[in-house]
């Protein structure tokens, strides 16, 4: 299951809330970080095609 971060909507939440990508409501929860950087980035992709980092 997917999960997204959300800007806090109470006291003593911490800087983010973790959520279940499902429950995410627009009208209800502000999104902190989009669903593509959950996703390895480019750079670390290269690396792996090009046999870095690999084991």
């Amino acid at each position: 299951m997917n999960t997204v971060k959300v800007k806090p909507w109470g006291k003593d939440q911490g800087e983010f809330v973790l959520i279940n990508e499902d429950d995410f409501d627009p009208k209800v929860h502000e999104l902190l970080e989009s669903a593509a950087k959950d996703k390895p980035s480019s750079r670390r992709a290269a690396k792996t095609e090009a046999g870095e980092g690999a084991e």
